[in-house]
């Protein structure tokens, strides 16, 4: 089952807007502890620079090798859990000093729902990965027409 590419491309704004919302989230909340609060800005900041960069790909019809976009979605899935974490710890925190917000808590489902949306996303990457050696494309990117 092939994925179209407009599919794609939507994933990717999702993730776009979903990560630019989180960042958002995070900057307006109460201060974490350091480590938590830089970790935090240096995902969500990465991945604002990197998505981006992906969708230009995509809209210039220059699309990037699937390995490379398979990689930064796995990894990327690993470190919005590692996020998760850390805003719910962040959150708990606050709770217990009777001191927590909407906006503290509205940081936790936007790292879980990016999770979400780059499983999708490596979903819908290694559906579209050439299978049959004939059909391989030598510059290794994947084709979603």
């Amino acid at each position: 089952m092939a994925w179209s590419r407009s599919a794609a491309l939507a994933c990717k704004i999702t993730e776009l807007v979903l990560v630019c919302a989180t960042m958002g989230l995070q900057v307006s909340s109460p201060p974490m502890p350091n480590t938590d609060a830089a970790f935090m800005l240096i995902i969500l900041g990465t991945y604002i620079i990197l998505i981006p960069g992906i969708l230009i790909g995509y809209l210039t019809g220059e699309m990037i090798p699937w390995r490379i976009d398979l990689f930064f979605t796995i990894i990327g899935i690993a470190t919005f859990v590692a996020a998760g974490e850390a805003a719910e710890r962040n959150y708990l925190e606050c709770i217990y000093d009777q001191d927590s917000n909407i906006v503290d808590f509205l940081v936790i489902p936007g790292t879980w729902l990016m999770v979400i949306i780059l499983f999708i996303d490596s979903i819908m990457i290694y559906l579209n990965i050439p299978r049959e050696n004939h059909n391989l494309d030598t510059t290794g990117l994947v084709n979603f027409s």
